[in-house]
């Protein structure tokens, strides 16, 4: 399932500028984020894709270049909680997603985010 493509204008100084744009509640595991700069953006610009509760899925820091990512969360030992090396898995989203830009210029369509989910679908 696609996500509504995350459009942020930015306003404020330049190099300082912010914005966000949310989704509609969605649900389903993260597959992908591709995230596309305007072209006058600063290579100062940080870019954070965080779900309802405010968990930072992605951040790409000082960055100005298009990029395709593939967000994971590492996964953890149950008996003493440590992360076990070369395992993760996909985040699962329940409820808006906000992509949140610091440190632009101000520009409309600063940063844009296609989103990608899987939906898992229920079996009678």
């Amino acid at each position: 399932m696609t996500v509504p493509m995350l459009t942020v204008d930015t306003t404020g100084a330049a190099g300082a500028a912010t914005g966000s744009d949310s989704t509609l509640p969605v649900r389903g595991f993260l597959d992908f984020v591709i995230v596309t700069y305007h072209a006058n953006a600063p290579a100062t610009t940080t870019v954070a894709l965080k779900d309802a509760r405010g968990r930072e899925l992605l951040k790409l820091e000082n960055n100005n270049t298009k990029a395709e990512k593939y967000p994971h969360h590492p996964i953890h030992k149950p008996d003493d909680g440590s992360e076990l090396a070369g395992m993760a898995n996909m985040y699962y989203v329940a409820g808006p997603l906000t992509l949140e830009v610091t440190g632009c210029d101000p520009l409309d369509g600063a940063v844009s985010a296609d989103v990608q989910l899987l939906v898992p679908h229920e079996v009678d």
